[in-house]
């Protein structure tokens, strides 16, 4: 680890940005078998929706998603805020729009379907 802490300081911008967007992609992978608890759910959806990965939710966020409604509302709010720019993958933008809908949100196979979804943004 301290090596890695000194190839992360004495390295470029790139190296360093490049290893730390491969520690995301191992802690995500890692994290799918990992049973997360609610709280860690949550923190993992709103890092999703928050840095330049822009990864798609696991079905597990999107459960609780479904079943927290505190949750909806606050990833409504983040998706109308300017901040929140290029961090939304489509596919969570699609369900986080469709919560808006007269329809309550649903993991209907019309939410999985491979469909091109415009992003304002």
């Amino acid at each position: 680890m301290l090596i890695l802490h000194k190839f992360l300081c004495d390295g470029s911008s790139a190296q360093a940005q490049a290893i730390a967007l491969l520690l995301k992609r191992v802690k995500i992978l890692f994290s799918k078998y990992i049973q997360m608890n609610p709280k860690q759910l949550e923190d993992s959806i709103l890092e999703a929706v928050s840095d330049a990965i822009a990864r798609v939710w696991t079905i597990e966020e999107k459960e609780l998603i479904q079943n927290d409604s505190e949750l909806q509302n606050q990833l409504y709010q983040w998706l109308n805020n300017s901040l929140s720019n290029t961090c939304w993958h489509p596919d969570n933008y699609k369900i986080i729009q469709n919560l808006s809908a007269p329809s309550n949100f649903s993991l209907s196979m019309s939410l999985l379907e491979d469909e091109e979804t415009h992003l304002p943004f």
